[in-house]
């Protein structure tokens, strides 16, 4: 709920706000760089993920913490994942939820 007292639609949210920002960021000109220092998780993982180049600190990592919350990756996830880790890798990731 929000202060309002209107029920969240996470997929409303998905829709007008993740996928224009994701099919924006792949239809770019010119190469995208995303820099991840800490923690990319969920969406923000696969926002990084979107991009043609990721630097990563030392310090970084990536999860995919849908599972976690009864969820399948969004924001791309679940075509990203497979073509940039492997499929086996993939499936660990999205249904385990851990990095």
């Amino acid at each position: 709920m929000t202060p309002g007292g209107k029920d969240v639609d996470l997929g409303e949210s998905i829709e007008l706000r993740y996928k224009p920002l994701l099919l924006s960021l792949r239809k770019l000109p010119m190469p995208v760089i995303a820099a991840v220092n800490g923690v990319a998780a969920g969406a923000g993982a696969n926002i990084a993920l979107a991009c043609d180049i990721v630097i990563a600190a030392r310090s970084a990592s990536f999860i995919q913490s849908f599972a976690k919350l009864g969820l399948i990756p969004d924001s791309g996830g679940t075509w990203s994942l497979p073509r940039l880790v492997g499929t086996a890798r993939a499936i660990g990731l999205a249904f385990l939820g851990e990095n």
